[in-house]
């Protein structure tokens, strides 16, 4: 298999980056110049997250933002909602939708804001 040299693997996009990484057979890579990190959904084991202690506004903030500018992103707009609800971000629902949002974001390669702790591991 054959890979077409690319010059600037930043400049490809998220789901470009993907499939790369994808045909090099990788099972997670970290972005370069970034903090990001992309795992092949086969290989992503536990993940765990939340929002870093006093930062809960900063965290329904960056998801906002995140949701405007992907006016689409159904799963984050329903993070939004629910870190808003009476609970707000330490409720078990908002705990549950979050691991499998930040699960999600994992697999396609897309941030993760900072105000969020999150940890992975992966499928050996």
């Amino acid at each position: 298999m054959s890979i077409a040299h690319t010059p600037n693997f930043n400049s490809l996009s998220p789901d470009e980056q993907v499939r790369v990484l994808t045909q090099l057979g990788l099972g997670w890579a970290p972005l370069p110049g970034t903090d990001q990190w992309w795992v092949h959904p086969d290989r992503l084991g536990h993940v765990d997250a939340g929002p870093k202690k006093g930062r809960e506004t900063e965290c329904v903030a960056a998801l906002a933002s995140i949701a405007l500018a992907n006016p689409d992103d159904e799963s984050t707009r329903r993070l939004i909602a629910l870190g808003r609800d009476a609970g707000g971000v330490r409720t078990p629902e908002f705990h549950a939708a979050l691991v499998e949002w930040v699960r999600e974001r994992l697999v396609r390669a897309l941030p993760i804001p900072d105000s969020l702790h999150r940890e992975w591991s992966p499928k050996l």
